[in-house]
């Protein structure tokens, strides 16, 4: 063989070696996804909670610091249901309605020309609240009078995971500290000389979450409300200060329970586009060159005399250069259902196999090793493995004699994040 042949097969050789150096490095920074995602990723039914909490609530209203029974003779018990979503592991939406009774004091003076809807007057002359016609209860010195209300509020939060915000995400942590800022609508019930009213509601809070089980955790609960002055049935009034105040507010201590119907975030490395697209260039300028030697080769050597040399210079750009499969399809904790949110994974399957047809694929289960025990987790990533081959032949009409399938279970772990290795990972059979 000539040199100036040998030389151009040898360059032949080398540059597919480059492509295909390029092109398994392209496949390794995409292999976490096959579409720029963000760090965390969750469908639409991932992650939401319901709550329910009891305890006591304290109404701040402008006489209420001069209540003759004190701080604690004005506790009076509240109730809360809740239900929300964690859209991010730092952040999340939660919508919460409250109520039951409030206490309060009005001492039925009128300070300084401020009006006062249900005031009474010293001497007693004025013993029955004329708009509603009822008598309230005097303190024992017969100065003042009891408020007793009946409300209830809904209420549309903003939450914050400040352990998340700070840390990396783990399902498994014990415990959780939330803040919250929110607004919402209060009712105030007509009961007993308080009339009807109705307000904007400012809150503001913070939860502490302990995890009791997988999906059930308790939580402590203070809350803070702020409303208008007129929710309690008074306007006015000396108050803390001696002065009328246009705000007033109710503070709530609860403690109760928090199930999770479904709570798991998917885990992503971050793929630069750039860097890809860098990649996926080189790729291509390696591929122009092949071409471009392969002119060359036709220069020097003719076809008649190199048939065997080309046809195996042939199959390796073939072997090098062709589509790989790598898809991971992530799970929820015990759970073997394919999420909406993984469904464009199966397509991306379908896809390449259509492109492929004399390509035949491996779909493999997995389960996470701190999770379940060992029989447990077979049976699960078997499931697994079968409800995407179920998919794939039912839904997308592939035949399945081209797929190849089994659970690992829990003796391989794929992954060094525990939660990422409730996956199936489908590939192609490089036969």
């Amino acid at each position: 063989m000539k040199r100036s042949t040998f030389t151009i097969l040898s360059a032949v050789v080398l540059s597919l070696v480059a492509s295909s150096v390029f092109a398994q490095r392209a496949i390794r920074q995409s292999e976490t996804s096959s579409k720029p995602k963000s760090f965390f990723e969750a469908g639409f039914w991932d992650n939401w909670f319901v709550s329910a909490t009891g305890g006591v609530n304290h109404y701040f209203g402008e006489d209420d610091n001069y209540n003759p029974d004190g701080f604690f003779g004005a506790i009076t018990p509240n109730i809360k249901l809740s239900v929300g979503k964690w859209l991010r592991p730092s952040y999340g939406l939660r919508l919460q309605t409250e109520g039951m009774w409030l206490k309060g004091w009005n001492d039925g003076l009128n300070y300084e020309g401020v009006y006062t809807w249900n005031k009474l007057i010293n001497d007693g002359t004025q013993g029955v609240d004329p708009v509603l016609n009822h008598k309230p209860p005097k303190d024992k010195d017969g100065k003042g009078y009891y408020q007793r209300m009946r409300y209830m509020d809904l209420h549309l939060d903003f939450m914050i995971n400040l352990i998340n915000l700070w840390k990396e995400y783990d399902i498994n942590r014990p415990l959780d500290v939330y803040l919250y800022a929110g607004v919402g609508w209060g009712h105030m019930f007509r009961y007993k000389g308080i009339p009807t009213d109705n307000e904007i509601i400012g809150k503001l809070g913070t939860v502490l979450n302990i995890k009791l089980t997988d999906r059930l955790s308790g939580n402590i609960e203070l809350q803070n409300s702020l409303v208008n002055e007129a929710f309690d049935g008074q306007i006015g009034g000396r108050g803390i200060t001696n002065h009328n105040r246009s705000y007033e507010g109710y503070a709530s201590l609860t403690a109760g329970f928090s199930y999770r119907l479904q709570n798991t975030f998917t885990k992503y490395d971050y793929v630069d586009p750039e860097v890809v697209k860098e990649l996926n260039a080189k790729v291509n300028d390696a591929l122009a060159d092949n071409k471009r030697l392969q002119e060359k080769l036709d220069e020097f050597c003719p076809k008649d005399s190199c048939d065997k040399l080309r046809q195996q210079l042939q199959d390796a750009l073939s072997k090098k250069c062709k589509d790989r499969l790598y898809v991971v399809i992530q799970y929820v904790i015990d759970k073997w259902n394919v999420r909406t949110s993984e469904l464009y994974k199966l397509e991306e399957i379908v896809e390449f196999m259509k492109k492929h047809p004399e390509i035949n694929i491996s779909v493999t289960g997995y389960a996470d090793v701190k999770t379940g025990n060992p029989a447990y987790n077979q049976k699960l990533s078997e499931k697994r493995a079968n409800e995407v081959i179920r998919l794939l032949t039912t839904k997308f009409n592939v035949n399945k004699d081209r797929i190849k399938s089994k659970g690992l279970g829990d003796t391989v772990q794929p992954f060094k994040e525990n939660e990422r290795n409730r996956a199936v990972i489908a590939f192609d059979l490089d036969e």
